[in-house]
């Protein structure tokens, strides 16, 4: 076995590493304590090309320091360097991987491309786990907390993940059938565009924060970017449960970001006990400005060679809140804005019990665009009083489900199908004010 304690490496030439095995019986690695400042073009902190179990750890000291993985930073961490195609840990045999208590810092000027953790398409290890752990992804675009090739199970606990810059994630899986389970972990991404908290291409992802009331965070700033990705054309669903998502307008001009993206042909399971948050910044006038969007459903994508694109899909939402207070997306009158809890492009969604969205003045808190897919939305109440689902607001010229775009040339069916499971409501809607409307087929539908 190897191990090493409180060790500092630095690599700083072409496709180097600071350790590598090769063996196809490599002895176990354990490292604790150390740090790593990896810079330049392919290069490594820990490359293990064998079938050695790889272990990370804090020191065995009163002070718990973590292991700590730096890339694209000078030694001293002030001055970011030209990194790309670099990693903190790179794994391919059948080896496990397990990470607890370290730190990764992946920055790098250039074309990026770096991770904190590659596990490659080749790697074949029963174990991929990462607990106790924090990321901070700075670098050029499309580079990666931890980038899941493998087709291979990974457990992620305990830990967060910053994201800036642009095209980056903070967790990248393509692990076809496989499990990426994510638990009372927090996200954000901090700025850029194009970014994603979660970019899923391929695997069933679970994602669960905590029960308690202190929900786990996943902020969405920046412009463009998602908190949660479904990418078109991959395979694999997911479940969302006691979460509490902001998405973000960080300036005056309007975002487009989203909490959750499911495109064409993907499906989510669930989301239940969570907490979806669409924020806005305020204009001059005090209105809100915000094209940001709660859960986006489906897209003009085309899924493989199916036409037209296969719908995305919820199958159920329940006991979660979306609040929308900040949008504004009715303020003019004559013009569709975007900004919502729910945006159904090409979908099938199901709200089921106690889920509520909620709105203040000037608000759309579901729109369906009814122009080039058709759109099924469907209520579910409980089996007990008082769990329907809600659409309310206190204020004026709110909308509760808007059907928008249509037209006589390009109309789709937008199905709005109320379906109870006992004898309760299967939904309402509570506004409190002026000019309210509860469903608003603006323009033209073919079937209702």
């Amino acid at each position: 076995a190897v191990e090493l304690e409180k060790g500092i490496f630095n690599v700083n030439s072409r496709g180097s590493n600071a350790i590598i095995t090769k063996s196809t019986k490599a002895a176990p690695i354990t490292v604790k304590g150390s740090t790593f400042s990896v810079t330049g073009y392919n290069s490594n902190a820990i490359n293990n090309l064998g079938d050695g179990d790889v272990s990370i750890d804090q020191d065995m000291y009163a002070s718990g320091r973590n292991t700590t993985f730096n890339l694209g930073k000078s030694a001293d961490g002030t001055t970011t360097t030209a990194t790309q195609y670099s990693n903190g840990i790179y794994t391919k045999g059948i080896g496990k991987l397990t990470v607890d208590h370290s730190t990764f810092n992946i920055a790098g000027t250039d074309d990026g491309r770096n991770n904190g953790i590659f596990i490659d398409p080749s790697a074949n290890g029963t174990i991929y786990s990462v607990n106790n752990s924090t990321f901070s992804v700075e670098s050029g675009a499309h580079s990666n907390g931890i980038r899941m090739e493998a087709t291979q199970n990974l457990t992620v606990e305990n830990s967060s993940f910053t994201t800036k810059g642009n095209y980056n994630n903070g967790i990248y899986a393509n692990s076809t059938g496989k499990d990426i389970k994510v638990k009372t972990t927090d996200f954000n991404v901090a700025d850029g565009t194009g970014s994603n908290a979660i970019y899923v291409k391929d695997g069933v992802l679970t994602l669960e924060g905590t029960s308690s009331a202190n929900k786990n965070n996943m902020t969405v700033k920046g412009t463009k970017n998602n908190g949660i990705y479904l990418v078109n054309g991959g395979t694999g669903n997911a479940t969302i449960k006691n979460m509490k998502i902001d998405v973000e307008t960080p300036g005056t001009d309007e975002a487009g970001n989203n909490g959750i993206y499911i495109s064409n042909g993907r499906t989510i399971a669930e989301i239940s006990d969570t907490n979806i948050n669409v924020k806005g910044k305020q204009d001059a006038k005090g209105k809100w400005v915000n094209n940001n969007i709660g859960i986006l459903v489906g897209d003009d994508e085309p899924t493989g060679t199916t036409t037209p694109p296969t719908a995305a899909s919820i199958a159920k939402i329940e006991r979660t809140k979306i609040d929308v207070k900040q949008t504004d997306a009715n303020l003019d009158k004559n013009t569709d804005k975007t900004g919502t809890g729910i945006y159904m492009y090409n979908g099938n969604v199901t709200l089921g019990e106690e889920t509520v969205l909620t709105g203040d003045s000037n608000d759309i808190l579901i729109n369906v665009r009814n122009r080039d897919h058709d759109n099924t939305l469907k209520f579910k109440a409980g089996t007990g009083m008082g769990t329907q689902v809600k659409l309310e607001a206190t204020g004026n010229d709110n909308i509760g489900i808007n059907i928008e775009g249509g037209h006589s040339y390009h109309s789709h069916n937008t199905s709005l199908a109320i379906e109870n499971t006992s004898t309760n409501d299967g939904f309402s809607i509570d506004f409190v004010g002026k000019n309210n409307v509860g469903i608003k087929n603006n323009l033209f539908a073919k079937t209702l």
